[in-house]
């Protein structure tokens, strides 16, 4: 399959879970897959958790057969722990990102080339020989935790990057100006609306020269198309925001306007390659949040 064909592929699926239900129907079963498993797909034999497009590929994956584990494995490494794929089993088409080095030239000069190329994942539950581990209870948190987690999130990137974070007014942004979020009083149906919507403005400010200095990159790169760098970041926050919310078991709905998923949305079916980068950009911002965080929340 070719790289222009992978892209389209998973954002067509992506768009569909969207269609299907609008936002929670392919952000809410993610929280479903985590709370029975790690939050994030992992490789069940080096360990490592996948990142980027990969991490939205293999949980579609898992969303749609309706696998209990995040857990994956190459064909080769199923063979290699004494596993054997099922006959008939679909694998998952993930991309691998890389760096190629020629050798040295008559001027002992390396030369390096970036490459892409996919790769087939298998989910544990589709392999024979190989044990299933035993899924972990899934942690037992009041209502009150999600907003705790989230908000532990927000006092430490204040404590490490003197970033503002204020509850007033009626409405939730992120000001990149004043480096400040504001989120409004009362005005959340649920806990977890408020935790969610906390995350995505969390995301954003990921973005500040401060972090991962995305805010600056992607205007320059969009700097004749400002639309879309708005709805580039924007699809930035949602990714990154679920990834948040699949860590700690939140289930909430941004409960945002229909104009203003459209503003993304419309710009996604246009350029699937965009999913690609926002989701790369969404898995950075995410794993930025999460640096020397417990996610026990009770301790």
């Amino acid at each position: 399959m070719s790289m222009s064909k992978l892209q389209q592929s998973v954002t067509d699926r992506i768009i569909a879970k969207i269609e299907e239900g609008g936002l929670a129907a392919w952000m809410k079963p993610w929280v479903d897959i985590a709370n029975r498993d790690k939050a994030m797909p992992y490789n069940f034999k080096t360990g490592n958790e996948y990142k980027g497009i990969n991490i939205l590929t293999l949980l579609i994956g898992a969303i749609e057969n309706g696998y209990s584990h995040n857990c994956w494995l190459t064909f080769d490494q199923a063979v290699s722990l004494g596993g054997r794929v099922r006959k008939g089993e679909k694998s998952q088409h993930c991309i691998r990102y890389g760096v190629y080095e020629s050798q040295a030239d008559e001027s002992d000069k390396k030369n390096s080339y970036a490459f892409v190329k996919p790769f087939y994942l298998f989910n544990i539950e589709q392999i024979e020989g190989i044990e299933i581990p035993k899924l972990p209870d899934a942690p037992i948190r009041t209502v009150d935790d999600s907003i705790l987690a989230i908000e532990a999130l927000a006092n430490q990137e204040c404590d490490a990057t003197n970033m503002g974070y204020r509850i007033s007014g009626n409405r939730a942004c992120y000001a990149p100006a004043l480096d400040l979020i504001k989120m409004p009083e009362g005005d959340f149906q649920t806990s977890s609306h408020f935790a969610a919507t906390l995350a995505h403005e969390l995301i954003h400010a990921t973005g500040h020269s401060k972090r991962t200095n995305r805010h600056n990159v992607f205007k320059d790169k969009f700097k004749d198309d400002p639309k879309a760098n708005y709805a580039f970041e924007e699809l930035v926050a949602e990714i990154g925001a679920a990834m948040i919310c699949a860590e700690y078991g939140i289930v909430g709905e941004h409960l945002q306007h229909e104009s203003y998923i459209d503003s993304w949305f419309n710009h996604l079916k246009r350029n699937p390659a965009m999913l690609m980068s926002a989701a790369s950009h969404a898995s950075k911002a995410h794993n930025y949040l999460m640096r020397e965080v417990s996610l026990d929340v009770a301790a």
